[in-house]
């Protein structure tokens, strides 16, 4: 029984330790895996807010479009729709750029 006794907290140790550096493992991963989906998470939003935007750009740009053909002349609106729609296109261009070089590498 002393022995038992003798044994018995180098025993306990053992099993906590056996335990424990499985769950930090398993813990470390999952956070890991939590920050990855929120970083996809983050993009996803991006890419939406883009898609919004262009579909916005090119609703401006369709009315600008009726209103010269109304009118019968190209003013100023349909210019400044067409500048709109551009550098909205080319922020996207630019985020689909990143994203797949982040996906690369």
């Amino acid at each position: 029984m002393e022995i038992l006794m003798q044994y018995a907290g180098a025993i306990v140790a053992a099993v906590l330790t056996a335990a424990g550096i499985p769950s930090a493992l398993f813990a470390y991963y999952l956070r890991k895996i939590e920050k990855h989906r929120a970083e996809e998470e983050a993009a996803r939003r991006q890419y939406e807010l883009y898609q919004v935007k262009m579909l916005t750009a090119t609703a401006c740009l369709c009315e600008a479009n009726a209103i010269a053909l109304q009118n019968g002349k190209c003013n100023g609106e349909t210019h400044a729709a067409l500048t709109y729609l551009t550098e909205v296109r080319h922020e996207q261009r630019d985020f689909l750029i990143k994203q797949g070089l982040d996906n690369i590498f």
